[in-house]
């Protein structure tokens, strides 16, 4: 089972339409999951209240295991973490937020914190065709010689071909290099040479995997430009990738803006994994903040 048994599943308070619960719902049937419901908004009146408990209700109608996730301080983002760390939720999935331009322009979008800041695998949800057939890509960072990168690769990867098996989807993997450097070493300093190495080293991941060479694409030039160009191209149904491979307190908090920049570009439901110990990280900072009676992890999420 590629998550565990609970779901935590992010509504459009004032929508019809919820495409993240009928992603969820689907997933939820084919794993035996349980699924918890939270609004994008703070309850404010009994109205609120009851179009919540009508979705749980109907849910528990159809054989889910159902309930609702109560708000309590703060916003989204500090519900949802309290969220996950109380029930430790295997997934959480929201509907993309690309319908609030204004609000992203101005804020951090709440998409890029839930990438950043939540502990488990979140699924962002940008389209409600199904994933059945359509290719599953796995974007990777595939320099050989970044050892933080290579192990997150391995989960990606994981992840990739578990979910591919359950959606009969084919795996496909991309990776993008960047232009040699003049400061890297004498022998990397050529375009073959620098497309050699990240393309042997793909190639010894897929093998493990059967993913055949016409599923791999290994190219020069921004992840953030070549990655959502692949799926397009590919009509990918689901992209699978990770945030935030650096290591210590800050740096991991900081480190997802290439994932961030190719999450605006796409049109296929996102799935993004952190690094394992990511939530030893968060405990830290969190212990940390009690200690100096202040509070860094809100800091550096208002940024």
């Amino acid at each position: 089972m590629p998550f565990n048994n609970r779901l935590l599943i992010v509504l459009r308070a004032g929508h019809k339409e919820q495409p993240a619960l009928n992603r969820g719902c689907l997933i939820a049937s084919r794993l035996g999951a349980q699924i918890h419901l939270i609004a994008d908004e703070r309850p404010r009146h009994q109205k609120h209240k009851d179009w919540l408990q009508s979705y749980v209700d109907q849910l528990t109608a159809e054989g889910f295991q159902a309930q609702e996730a109560v708000w309590g301080k703060g916003d989204l983002i500090d519900n949802v973490l309290a969220a996950v760390r109380k029930e430790a939720h295997g997934l959480v999935i929201k509907y993309s937020d690309r319908s609030r331009p204004l609000a992203e322009a101005l804020y951090t979008p709440r998409d890029w914190k839930l990438l950043r800041y939540v502990s488990c695998p979140v699924l962002i949800v940008r389209q409600q065709d199904s994933w059945e057939s359509r290719p599953l890509v796995a974007a990777i960072d595939a320099d050989p010689e970044d050892v933080d990168h290579s192990l997150l690769n391995r989960q990606i990867l994981k992840m990739g071909s578990q979910v591919a098996e359950i959606s009969q989807s084919p795996l496909h993997l991309v990776t993008a290099y960047p232009s040699p450097m003049q400061s890297a070493a004498r022998e990397h300093q050529t375009e073959a040479a620098m497309g050699l190495r990240f393309r042997s080293y793909c190639e010894s991941l897929c093998d493990t995997l059967s993913i055949s060479p016409a599923h791999q694409e290994v190219a020069e030039g921004p992840a953030e430009v070549l990655i959502p160009k692949y799926c397009k191209q590919q009509n990918a149904g689901l992209v699978v990738m990770g945030t935030v491979a650096r290591s210590g307190l800050r740096g991991a908090l900081l480190g997802g803006n290439t994932a961030e920049a190719i999450l605006t570009q796409l049109n296929a439901d996102v799935l993004a994994l952190k690094p394992e110990g990511y939530e030893d990280i968060l405990q830290m900072l969190s212990d940390h903040s009690q200690a100096e009676g202040s509070s860094p992890l809100k800091e550096v999420i208002d940024e």
